[in-house]
C-alpha cells in the first residue's frame, strides 16, 4: 500500500506520533528522555518548530507541533534519526528503533486543540503510570501548569488563553480539563486520513492544496520565462523602501532586508540556507525573521502596501522580460 503524502505548508499544526518497532521500548532511562527533549530544542532553533504539547512514553511519543515555515518531514527525520543512532549506541543494539516513519495529522486547532492536548497529556494516566497528568515528568503538563520553567521551544500561552486571559485562572481551567479522563484519541491513532478538522476546514484546506488542472502540452507552448534574479528582487525592495539609495544589511530593525529575504524565498526559489549565506547570518535567523515578518504582514496594512509596491515593481520588470522573449 502506498504511503500517504505529507501535507506541509507554512503555519500548519500537526499531531505527530511514533512508536518503537514491535511496540518495544524507545526510552530506557532518564538520559534518553533528556536527549530527545534536547533534539526538540534543536528543531526549534534549526527549523523554527514550535511545540505546544508533548508526551514521551516508554514505547512511543506524541507531539503537537506548529511549523511557521513548512518543513515537518525534514525536521522529524533529523529528530528520529539522531535519536535512534544515540539510543542504539548507548544500549548496544542494532537495527531500526521506530516501527515506521512517523505519523502526522494536520489539525484544525479551532475544533480539536484542547481535546488533543488533553489526550496527549492523559497518556501516562491511561497507562496506569500516574493518577494525574501533572505527576508525569516527561510531558508538557507541568510546564503548562507552571510547576517548572517551560523551555523556550514550548509555547504554553495559546493553550492557556483558551481558558481565560488571567493565566492563574487559565491554569485552573486547564488542570480541570486535562484531569477529566478521556478514553479515545480525538484523531485516532489508526485514522487513515492526513487532515482532521471540521468539514469547512478540511474542504477549504483540500481546495487550497489542490494542484492546478493539467493542461495538455500539445495545446499550450508558453515561452520559458526565468524567475527574477536575486539582484532584481533586491533592487525593487531598495527602490520602494529608500528610493534605491540604501544598502541591504541584516541589522536590527532593518525591515527592508527582511522583506527582501521573503521575496527572495518566494519569487526566486532561494532556500533559507542560501539566503543566510547571502546576508552572512544563520539559517535559523532567516527562518525566525520570516515567520515574524509574516505575522507583521497579517496585521500591518502599511507594511503590506510596501511589499505590494515592491511586487508590482518586480512584476513590471518581468513583463518587460516576457516582451523581450516574445520578440
Amino acid at each position: 500500500m502506498a504511503r500517504p503524502l505529507r501535507v506541509e505548508f507554512d503555519g500548519a499544526f500537526y499531531h505527530v506520533l511514533d512508536r518503537g518497532i514491535s511496540k518495544q521500548e524507545i526510552f530506557a532511562d532518564e538520559a534518553d528522555y533528556l536527549f530527545f527533549l534536547q533534539l526538540m530544542g534543536q528543531a526549534h532553533q534549526r527549523s523554527g518548530f514550535t511545540f505546544h504539547a508533548y508526551c514521551l512514553m516508554p514505547n512511543h511519543y506524541h507531539l503537537l507541533i506548529e511549523t511557521p515555515i513548512s518543513g515537518l518531514s525534514e525536521g522529524m527525520r533529523r529528530i528520529n534519526g539522531l535519536y535512534a543512532q544515540r539510543f542504539n549506541y548507548r544500549h548496544d543494539r542494532v537495527g531500526h528503533l521506530f516501527q515506521d516513519r512517523f505519523k502526522s495529522y494536520v489539525v484544525d486547532t479551532n475544533a480539536y486543540w484542547l481535546s488533543l492536548s488533553r489526550y496527549i497529556h492523559q497518556n501516562p494516566v491511561r497507562a496506569g503510570m500516574v493518577p494525574h497528568p501533572w505527576e508525569y515528568r516527561w510531558s508538557s503538563c507541568q510546564d503548562l501548569l507552571s510547576l517548572r520553567p517551560a523551555p523556550n521551544w514550548l509555547r504554553t500561552e495559546p493553550t492557556l488563553r483558551s481558558f481565560a486571559d488571567d493565566l492563574g485562572e487559565a491554569r485552573v481551567g486547564f488542570a480541570e480539563m486535562v484531569d477529566n479522563r478521556c478514553e479515545d484519541d480525538p484523531l485516532g491513532e489508526e485514522f487513515d486520513h492526513i487532515l482532521w478538522g471540521g468539514d469547512e476546514y478540511v474542504t477549504g484546506l483540500k481546495k487550497a492544496l489542490e494542484p492546478p488542472p493539467c493542461i495538455p502540452e500539445i495545446l499550450v507552448h508558453p515561452p520559458a520565462i526565468e524567475r527574477p534574479s536575486a539582484l532584481k528582487v533586491e533592487e525593487a525592495v531598495k527602490s520602494v523602501f529608500a528610493g534605491g539609495s540604501m544598502e541591504l544589511a541584516w541589522r536590527k530593525g532593518m525591515v527592508a532586508t527582511r522583506v527582501a529575504a521573503l521575496l527572495l524565498h518566494e519569487k526566486t526559489g532561494l532556500q533559507h540556507t542560501q539566503i543566510a549565506r547571502r546576508y552572512g547570518i544563520s539559517e535559523f535567523s532567516v527562518t525566525k525573521a520570516l515567520a515574524r515578518l509574516r505575522q507583521r504582514l497579517s496585521r500591518e496594512e502599511f507594511l503590506r502596501g510596501k511589499v505590494d509596491d515592491a511586487l508590482r515593481m518586480l512584476e513590471s520588470t518581468q513583463c518587460q522580460v516576457e516582451a523581450n522573449v516574445r520578440v
